[in-house]
């Protein structure tokens, strides 16, 4: 019995506690790139749900629901957010550009048009 009772004098607190700290995240006024071929959204909300995006979209359409215990928002006017893993690194390999040193500003400017 006592052990029981010990199990309960620290499992109720240990609930509590998991219920205070859980929280959902509301990035609010980005301006967010959700794929490589869509146009961003200019006035962005991303609401995130136990580590996990729910919902992304014009911040005049997305909100975080009514239930929703505790949001954290994050302003983030005149920041951008991209979809993750984007592949941004490149190698550039054309002939033009290898060696660029031995070349002139003008020529490489060329080659990158």
């Amino acid at each position: 019995m006592r052990n029981s009772l010990l199990l309960v004098v620290f499992l109720i607190p240990a609930v509590a506690c998991n219920d205070i700290l859980a929280s959902d995240l509301a990035l609010i006024h980005a301006k967010i790139y959700p794929s490589p071929t869509d146009a961003p959204i200019e006035d962005g909300t991303i609401l995130v749900h136990n580590g996990v995006i729910t919902a992304i979209g014009p911040a005049r359409r997305v909100h975080a629901p009514d239930f929703a215990r505790a949001v954290t928002n994050i302003n983030c006017q005149g920041m951008v957010v991209t979809a993750g893993f984007w592949n941004s690194h490149v190698h550039i390999f054309t002939p033009g550009l290898l060696h660029a040193e031995t070349h002139s500003d003008i020529d490489l400017s060329s080659q990158l048009e």
